[in-house]
């Protein structure tokens, strides 16, 4: 019993190190995320820790749909601000330019090199979008 439990904190402490925001290249969020809209360039993610705290940016690229695909009609690019470490989700907010809206968005790590992406303000009610992890 006593080893499960010290095999459990083991694991978790090895997660919030993992998932805490600090400078290498070791921090599996650091990089660039992709995500499409039925084989679209739907979401570009990119995190760093050049000041020294985790910092990045989101662009959502907007789509209209016409035939049943989608077609790029523009993008909106927000910085990501006050990220903090929730488990093993990080979440942080963004600000709209075109209306100043404050977004509330979480990205999640599944599996190696993939994450989810939720936006709890955004349009459709949160929609959740699996990014991948660039690799160079």
């Amino acid at each position: 019993m006593s080893f499960k439990i010290i095999a459990l904190a083991l694991f978790t402490a090895a997660l919030a190190h993992a998932w805490s925001p600090h400078p290498g290249n070791n921090n599996p969020r650091i990089g660039m995320w992709h995500g499409q809209l039925d084989g679209q360039p739907g979401v570009i993610v990119t995190f760093g820790t050049d000041s020294g705290e985790m910092a990045g940016s989101v662009v959502f690229n907007l789509a209209w749909r016409q035939g049943g695909r989608p077609h790029g009609i523009g993008s909106d690019a927000l910085v990501l601000l006050h990220s903090q470490l929730d488990g093993i989700t990080l979440k942080f907010r963004a600000i709209r330019k075109s209306d100043a809206r404050q977004m509330h968005i979480s990205l999640r790590l599944t599996t190696e090199g993939k994450a989810q992406l939720q936006c709890a303000d955004c349009s459709d009610g949160n929609p959740v979008q699996e990014v991948v992890k660039v690799k160079w």
